[in-house]
């Protein structure tokens, strides 16, 4: 299944997906996050600049390129735990209220599992 993503939302997908599991979840959360990794020439391209706020916060910019969407090719498994993920931070009441990250769910939510 096909999804499209920019810069944001590939950054902010990884928060739907688990840090650990058995070890069929962490391959396949492993594989999510390498397919949608940002290498080096998209770092410079972006001009993705990371800083640490006052609050020891990290915080990263980059420029309008950014907004780019790239198309990634994802199988029923990876689409699956996506949409889990989704589901559990939705049941939790863990969805940011910002338009951005907003937009990443409404593209989640509206994927489809296919045979």
């Amino acid at each position: 299944m096909k999804m499209t993503l920019n810069l944001f939302e590939r950054l902010r997908l990884v928060d739907f997906l688990p840090n650990k599991g058995g070890m069929e979840k962490a391959t396949i959360s492993a594989d999510i996050k390498k397919k949608i990794e940002v290498s080096k020439e998209e770092i410079e391209k972006y001009g993705v600049k990371t800083s640490v706020l006052a609050d020891g916060r990290a915080s990263t910019s980059w420029n309008e390129n950014g907004r780019e969407e790239k198309e990634f090719d994802f199988s029923k498994l990876e689409i699956e735990m996506i949409k889990d993920g989704f589901e559990e931070k939705n049941k939790k009441g863990e969805i940011l209220a910002e338009a951005a990250f907003l937009d990443l769910c409404r593209k989640i939510k509206a994927l489809e599992v296919k045979e």
